[in-house]
């Protein structure tokens, strides 16, 4: 036998012994974590979308009653309703997060759009 075929023969018999190419699938998660993962992934999408609203109602809101011009001054600052636009968006980024470890980046990351619906 020469080197080549040795080398090739040591790597398939350390191939086949690992389990192969990961087909055996015992450290799969169990099938309830893909449910709470897409769940999370849609409360994902509602809150950040929802959130959207209610930033963009709090700055109008704020231009009305400080008399600004849009995008500037900090009058929103003081507004709910931009505070509680802010608050389900980092809610929201918290639960996509969480989405990734319970269910795979393939099935989440297409949720993504929905916070833009």
């Amino acid at each position: 036998m020469d080197t080549s075929s040795l080398v090739l023969s040591t790597a398939n018999e350390l191939y086949t012994r690992s389990g192969g190419a990961g087909t055996d699938q015992k450290n799969e998660r169990p099938p309830v974590y893909k449910v709470i993962g897409l769940s999370l992934a849609i409360a994902s999408g509602v809150f950040i979308g929802s959130s959207f609203v209610l930033k963009k109602t709090g700055l109008l809101k704020a231009n009305v009653k400080y008399k600004e011009e849009a995008g500037e001054g900090y009058g929103y600052l003081k507004n709910a309703f931009w505070w509680s636009g802010m608050t389900l968006m980092i809610i929201g980024e918290i639960c996509n997060f969480a989405a990734y470890m319970f269910a795979d980046a393939i099935l989440v990351t297409p949720l993504g759009a929905l916070s833009v619906v």
